[in-house]
């Protein structure tokens, strides 16, 4: 996104949710204030990865249909 948009996507824990030991995160990624996409892991960075990939199908997918 960083080089088609010149905009840096913005991560946030919305919830997390668990014991710890056992926590599940839901993160939202956002572009220009926008969210793209949400995902669910059982760590942060995992759930971070998973929207990261979700947002990159949304922006793709819009490309695609220009």
């Amino acid at each position: 996104t960083q080089s088609k948009f010149a905009a840096i996507p913005v991560y946030k824990v919305e919830e997390a949710a668990g014991p710890d030991h056992k926590k599940n995160f839901t993160v939202s990624v956002s572009v220009n204030g926008k969210i793209l996409a949400k995902a669910n892991a059982n760590t942060r960075k995992g759930a971070e990865a998973e929207a990261a990939c979700a947002a990159a199908k949304i922006i793709e997918s819009n490309e695609m249909g220009r």
